[in-house]
């Protein structure tokens, strides 16, 4: 019987340049060093000093609650790359870890102005939900609740 799919001859690829394993153990090391300092000073900003503090505010005044969703994306990215073993689709990652911070915050802007709490959606989210009609304008009085129960309202 004859196929009538014939499939592609393989291509052959050029042999990729091997790192070393002293530069990439290096890389690994500070990017896991970074996801912990960025966690700690997150998660607890009273012991990371002065830094961590204006880390963590800067972070919760920009994006709200939102911002905790940083460390876990990064986390998911770290994990996405050490398993590849290759950098391949960071930038599709960085545009949706992006969107989703935005959703949320945007989220909690809903949420925030329905319940007369304009910083649960950091300055970010108030002011994209402000832009798309505010809490009640486009979204309704019965999805301004819904986020209100997300956001823990």
């Amino acid at each position: 019987m004859i196929p009538l799919f014939k499939s592609a001859p393989a291509k052959r690829r050029a042999p990729k340049k091997s790192e070393s394993l002293i530069a990439r153990s290096f890389r690994w090391a500070a990017a896991v060093l970074a996801l912990a300092i960025l966690s700690a000073s997150l998660f607890a900003p009273a012991s990371t000093g002065a830094v961590g503090r204006a880390v963590h505010d800067a972070l919760t005044g920009l994006l709200g609650p939102a911002a905790f969703l940083i460390p876990l994306w990064a986390a998911f990215v770290l994990l996405k790359v050490w398993r590849a073993d290759e950098p391949g689709g960071l930038l599709t990652a960085g545009l949706g870890g992006a969107l989703v911070l935005l959703g949320a915050a945007t989220l909690g802007g809903v949420a925030g102005l329905a319940a007369g709490k304009a910083a649960w959606g950091g300055a970010v989210g108030t002011r994209l939900a402000q832009l798309s009609g505010g809490a009640l304008g486009r979204f309704g009085p019965v999805s301004a609740a819904l986020a209100a129960l997300a956001v823990g309202a």
